[in-house]
C-alpha cells in the first residue's frame, strides 16, 4: 500500500511541478522582455485611490545637473507626494545650490534634506528614510544625475498602482543628449554573473516601490556588507525583485533621461560633450569639402521657439539647440505661463541671455510677427520650433539655407524621417547624398512647428492672414488656412526627434 502511494506522489509531482517552473520562468522571461510587458489595466471596481509617493532622490558629490533634476521631481502634475533629497557626501557647492533652488519656493513645504559629510551606503541611507515611511507608500527612486522626463510621472505611476498586484513598478528611459528610448544598458562584469540582475528594472533610472516591501529586507546586513558602495542600489534591489516576483511591473513610457554627459573628468560635462562634438564635425567638414562642396558659413536663420508653460522642458531644448545648430542669427523664445511657472522662465532669461524672451500672453499672433518684421536682423530665414523639440545631431543652418536657395525649395524640415522623396536628378549637382527633396502633403503639414525652416517673408505673409493665439491654434489654423508647399527638403536622417 505504501508503494503505490509513493508512486501515487511522484506521479502528481511529475504532473503539477512543470507547471509551477513554466510559470516563474515565465515571468523571468517576460522581465526581461520589457516589449512584450504591458501595465495591467486598473481593475474597474472600486474608487480609484490617490496613492502617496515618496520621492527619494540621492546625489553623490559634486552634481552639475542637481537644479534640472530637483525641478522635474518638484514641478511634478500631482499632489499627493513629498520629496527627500539626499547629499550623500560634503559638497559645499551642491548644497549651496539646491537651497537656493527650492527653499522659498512653493514646494518647500514637501522637501526634507538629509546630509552625509562622509558617504554612506544607499542601504543605511533607505534605513533612515524608512523610519518615517508608513507601509502603504511608494517610494520612488531617481539615479544620481538624473531627471523625470516629464511632468506626469507620478500621475502614470499611480495609474500603475492602481492594480494591487503591482508592487514594484520601473520604467523604460531616454538617454541625454541623444534622446534615444532605451530598456537596458549595459553595467558591470557583476551584472552578467547574476541572472536576476539582467532585467532591465536593474539599469531603470527610475524604480518604484511599497515602503512595506523594502522594509522587509535585512537593510543592517546590507549596510554592514556594502558599506563602501556609494550609490548602487541593485544590491537590496535583488531582495525586493525576490519578494515580489511576479508583482513587479513595466510601464512602457519613459520615465526619466538618463543622462550620459555624467563623465569622472575635472572638466565640465558639457564642456567635454561640446569639444567631442566639435572634432567629430570638424572631422565631417573636412570630408564635405573633400567632395568639392562648399558651405557658406556666413547664410545664417534666425530662431523662434514657441513654449507653453513647460520651462523645463524648454529648458532641455535650448541645451540640446545651442550644443548642436551652428548658423543662428538670434534665438527668441514666445512663452505663455501662469503664475506658478513664471519663476521658472524668469531664471531661464537669466540662464539663455542671449536669447530674446517675449511674452505671448495676450498678443501672441503681434509678437510673433513683430519678430518676423524685425529690421535689426538681416537673415531672410526663419526656423520655427515648438519647445518638445530636442536636437540630437549636428545642423548646419548655412547648409540648409544653401541647398533652399540652389533648389528654389519653399521649406526645410528638420526633423523628418525618410519618406515620400522625389527625384533630384536635377539638383544631384548641387545637393548632397544626405538631402532629399520630397512634395509635401496633409501628413507633413500637421507638423508645421516641428523645426521647420522658411523663407521668412513667406512665412511672414502666410502668418498675417490667418488668426491664431497661441502655438496650437496656429497649427489649426495653418492647416486650413494655407496652401501646401510646392517643394520641401529634408535630411535622410532626421536631425532632432520630439518630446513627450
Amino acid at each position: 500500500m505504501s508503494y503505490d502511494l509513493r508512486r501515487l506522489l511522484i506521479f502528481f509531482l511529475i504532473l503539477v511541478l512543470p507547471a509551477f517552473v513554466f510559470k516563474e520562468y515565465h515571468v523571468l522571461k517576460s522581465a526581461r522582455q520589457p516589449q512584450h510587458v504591458v501595465v495591467n489595466e486598473p481593475k474597474p471596481a472600486g474608487p480609484k485611490i490617490d496613492h502617496h509617493f515618496v520621492v527619494v532622490y540621492i546625489s553623490n558629490g559634486a552634481n552639475a545637473f542637481v537644479e534640472k533634476s530637483l525641478h522635474s521631481i518638484c514641478n511634478q502634475d500631482y499632489r499627493h507626494y513629498r520629496v527627500i533629497y539626499v547629499q550623500n557626501g560634503n559638497d559645499a557647492k551642491t548644497q549651496k545650490r539646491v537651497e537656493d533652488c527650492l527653499f522659498g519656493k512653493k514646494f518647500g513645504q514637501r522637501l526634507e534634506i538629509l546630509s552625509y559629510v562622509t558617504p554612506v551606503s544607499v542601504a543605511k541611507i533607505y534605513k533612515e528614510i524608512l523610519q518615517d515611511c508608513k507601509d502603504e507608500e511608494i517610494i520612488v527612486q531617481l539615479s544620481h544625475h538624473d531627471w523625470l522626463s516629464n511632468y506626469d510621472v507620478l500621475k502614470t505611476l499611480n495609474e500603475t498602482y492602481q492594480d494591487d498586484d503591482v508592487w514594484l513598478a520601473y520604467g523604460s528611459r531616454l538617454e541625454y543628449p541623444s534622446m534615444k528610448k532605451v530598456g537596458t544598458l549595459h553595467g558591470r562584469p557583476l551584472l552578467n554573473q547574476q541572472r536576476l540582475m539582467k532585467m532591465p528594472w536593474s539599469q531603470a533610472s527610475v524604480k518604484s516601490f511599497y515602503a512595506r516591501l523594502l522594509k522587509q529586507v535585512d537593510l543592517d546586513v546590507l549596510a554592514v556588507e556594502f558599506a563602501g558602495d556609494d550609490g548602487v542600489d541593485y544590491n537590496f534591489m535583488v531582495p525586493m525583485l525576490k519578494l515580489a516576483k511576479w508583482h513587479v511591473r513595466y510601464v512602457p513610457q519613459a520615465m526619466s533621461v538618463h543622462n550620459r554627459l555624467n563623465v569622472p573628468s575635472g572638466q565640465p560635462p558639457l564642456v567635454l560633450g561640446k569639444m567631442m562634438d566639435q572634432f567629430s564635425w570638424n572631422l565631417q567638414t573636412c570630408a564635405h569639402l573633400a567632395k568639392g562642396q562648399q558651405v557658406d558659413a556666413n547664410r545664417k536663420a534666425d530662431l523662434i521657439i514657441m513654449s507653453h508653460n513647460q520651462p523645463y522642458r524648454l529648458d532641455v531644448c535650448l541645451e540640446s539647440i545651442f550644443r548642436y545648430v551652428s548658423g543662428l542669427e538670434s534665438v527668441y523664445v514666445i512663452y505663455t505661463t501662469d503664475q506658478e511657472h513664471q519663476n521658472l522662465y524668469l531664471q531661464l532669461q537669466e540662464k539663455y541671455a542671449q536669447v530674446c524672451f517675449r511674452l505671448g500672453q495676450n498678443a501672441f499672433k503681434t509678437v510673433v510677427l513683430g519678430i518676423l518684421k524685425n529690421q535689426t536682423s538681416s537673415s531672410e530665414f526663419v526656423a520655427v520650433a515648438t519647445d518638445n523639440q530636442l536636437v540630437q545631431k549636428k545642423i548646419q543652418l548655412g547648409e540648409c539655407i544653401q541647398a533652399i536657395t540652389q533648389t528654389e525649395a519653399d521649406v526645410f524640415y528638420l526633423n523628418m524621417e525618410s519618406e515620400g522623396m522625389l527625384s533630384k536628378r536635377n539638383y544631384s549637382h548641387v545637393l548632397p547624398d544626405r538631402i532629399h527633396i520630397m512634395q509635401p502633403d496633409q501628413k507633413t503639414m500637421a507638423v508645421p512647428l516641428n523645426l521647420v525652416l522658411y523663407r521668412k517673408e513667406e512665412l511672414l505673409h502666410n502668418l498675417d492672414k490667418i488668426d491664431f493665439n497661441s502655438s496650437s491654434t496656429l497649427i489649426q489654423a495653418w492647416q486650413q488656412g494655407i496652401g501646401l508647399p510646392q517643394m520641401g527638403l529634408y535630411y535622410e536622417q532626421s536631425k532632432a526627434v520630439q518630446l513627450n
